[in-house]
């Protein structure tokens, strides 16, 4: 028997009541006699009453006690639920397959747990001929492995568990990111909410509070644990570098032995190496701090460390912390960072008559960039021959050498003359009658972003009578003024005319055209330095091809800018070759997700698919039976209470 309101019993509760009653009534009558004969007949029946009374007295307790007990049921609303046994005719499995899952004891990994016994679930249900299996894989994009699979096809569903661990697959079943669970239980909801009598079981690691109707299968084991190093951060203070390192323990307290590599120190130095040990407690993150510079810090700090010899690192190539334990997952031991030592970018300018709004425009450029690159400006005198050879950006005001450089961008302003193979012919000097001359926008390009023309005026330009394979993308009084040169072996920017004759340096827009220029021919190879899996990376290059080399990785872009997911924990490489022929290389890391480290992680609520609910229900409804009961027994008490009158 169940009750649908429990609650109800509370009624009980007057049994206490009935009980108080019978314990404060008093166990005697005052009767007024008329003589003492009449006493001493009364005395005479009422000997021979007293078994009746007894049983009567007793009898009208049992009654009143059961009274009592049956109001307080029928508050309860009694019933008793179908007797029939429920007969799942359809399982549903889902198989948590990310990173944490990767966790092993003893050579196994707890998504082969997790295939071993859904493969024993799955042969124990599909020897029933009306038995239906379905597989959901709960990647971070889930998907039925197998759907509604009968007995007459068992082996399939065999065949494509065995596939989520068989080592010669050539496709990777499980995924290094988190799962997407709540997908997984959207697909199961497709066959849950249309058809009656279905069982959904989770095998993960993750333990739920509230699991709600789903069957969930803990495929993790107690002596598991796990080491990992969370995050790395370089802190340049007072320009000299700090490090901090998150490390954290899983499932145990544990003293870590940390080492931390710090490699092409100081523009390619030596490896600083630095040794500790970090106490961690069970799933709290512990940070250090590696100093190497202040001593005395490190000395007042016991979260500080420095290294035996004190060095002051001001730049580094790249970090790598490391655990050395033997715990139960190894893909979050080791940490790499780098970015600490910009890729430099070579910028030489000269002029014949050398101005000061070139050199602060440059100034506020390095400032602007110097997040990407370490920009080395060379400033040539006039009486000086510029090199045409050996840096990645040439700006050349007025006068021209007798042949451009071919390794790398080559902006010209107020050209004297055209170099042979330039593909450009000078016209005449223009000037306007009265006032000045305003710019206009020629075909849209990246280098015009957020300028304005119509902010720029000139009081004297050169005209062009050829342009060839040059885009304009400014033009003065209808005559195009500056154009633009993207190809592989050429990639220039040319301005016809003088800087004394306009505006443009007392304007925001010249050092925002100087930045696009560097923006647009000289762009960052990736933006960052640290991703975590699935994020997408922008990829560009400054040469026309880039080849990307990385965890399951192995690509050559020749469309650029171009895009990539990363989906693997590690370093990635990105090999790019530049106008001068020479190879430029830059690396990256890609760090497992800190959730997926927690190999103890506990949620509160899982969420649970919609169940097809069928409107026949087959319970039996005990209220009327008891409501017969509480009537007779009530009769029954009268009729007690009546015959103790007589």
């Amino acid at each position: 028997m169940s009750l649908l309101t429990p609650l109800g019993l509370l009624g009980l509760i007057g049994l206490i009541v009935l009980l108080i009653i019978y314990i404060i009534k008093p166990n005697y009558q005052n009767k007024v006699i008329s003589s003492t004969f009449v006493w001493n007949l009364s005395l005479k029946y009422r000997k021979k009453k007293i078994p009746i009374n007894k049983l009567r007295n007793i009898l009208l307790i049992i009654c009143q006690v059961l009274i009592i007990s049956i109001s307080a049921f029928i508050i309860a609303q009694p019933f008793i639920p179908e007797q029939e046994e429920s007969k799942s005719a359809e399982k549903i499995m889902i198989i948590d397959v990310s990173a944490s899952m990767l966790t092993s004891t003893g050579g196994e990994t707890r998504i082969e747990r997790a295939v071993d016994k859904a493969l024993e679930y799955a042969k124990a249900t599909l020897e029933k001929e009306d038995q239906k299996v379905s597989v959901i894989v709960a990647s971070d994009k889930p998907y039925y492995l197998v759907q509604e699979v009968g007995s007459d096809r068992a082996g399939e569903v065999y065949e494509a568990l065995n596939s989520l661990v068989d080592p010669s697959s050539e496709d990777r079943k499980f995924t290094y990111a988190e799962p997407d669970i709540a997908k997984a239980i959207s697909l199961a909801e497709e066959i849950t909410a249309f058809t009656p009598d279905v069982e959904v079981l989770l095998y993960t690691d993750t333990t739920y509070i509230d699991k709600g109707k789903v069957k969930v299968v803990d495929v993790s084991e107690d002596t598991e644990w796990n080491a990992a190093v969370l995050d790395v951060r370089a802190n340049l203070i007072e320009n000299w570098y700090t490090f901090e390192v998150d490390v954290v323990t899983y499932g145990i307290d544990a003293d870590l032995r940390v080492f931390v590599d710090i490699s092409g120190t100081n523009v390619g130095g030596d490896t600083v190496s630095i040794e500790t040990v970090a106490r961690c407690y069970n799933g709290n993150v512990t940070t250090l701090v590696f100093s190497t510079y202040d001593e005395d810090a490190a000395k007042d700090n016991p979260n500080i460390v420095a290294p035996d010899e004190i060095v002051n690192i001001f730049s580094y190539e790249s970090i790598s912390v490391r655990i050395d334990e033997s715990d139960s997952l190894s893909y979050d031991n080791i940490y790499y960072l780098y970015g600490g030592t910009k890729p430099e970018l070579k910028v030489q300018y000269y002029s014949s008559r050398p101005n000061n709004f070139f050199s602060s425009a440059l100034m506020v450029l390095r400032d602007q960039l110097k997040g990407r690159w370490d920009v080395e400006i060379t400033e040539v005198k006039k009486d000086q021959t510029p090199e045409v050879e050996g840096f990645d950006v040439y700006i050349f005001e007025h006068e021209l050498p007798p042949t451009l450089p071919i390794d790398g961008v080559v902006i010209i302003m107020d050209p004297n003359y055209i170099p042979a193979g330039m593909d450009m012919k000078l016209g005449a000097y223009w000037m306007p009658f009265a006032g000045t001359w305003k710019f206009a926008a020629e075909d849209p390009h990246p280098i015009m972003q957020n300028i304005n023309p119509e902010n720029i005026e000139v009081t004297l330009y050169r005209g062009v009578e050829d342009y060839g394979d040059f885009t304009p993308i400014m033009s003065c009084d209808g005559s195009p003024v500056v154009f633009v040169k993207d190809e592989i072996d050429a990639k220039m920017v040319v301005m016809n005319f003088d800087i004394h004759y306009s505006n443009i340096s007392m304007i925001q827009e010249f050092p925002l055209f100087l930045y696009n220029i560097f923006e647009y021919f000289t762009p960052a190879t990736i933006r960052d330095y640290v991703f975590d899996i699935n994020d997408t990376v922008e990829l560009n290059s400054r040469g026309d091809e880039l080849f990307l080399v990385g965890p399951e990785t192995d690509i050559d872009f020749d469309s650029l800018p171009a895009e990539h997911t990363v989906v693997a924990p590690g370093v990635y490489t990105a090999t790019q070759v530049l106008i001068s022929g020479e190879e430029a290389v830059e690396n990256f890391y890609v760090k497992l997700p800190a959730s997926e480290s927690n190999t103890e992680l506990t949620e509160d609520v899982l969420t649970n698919p919609f169940f097809y609910e069928e409107e026949d229900n087959n319970d039996l409804d005990l209220l009327l039976y008891f409501a017969i009961a509480l009537v007779a027994l009530l009769f029954i008490e009268w009729w007690l209470k009546s015959r103790e009158q007589l």
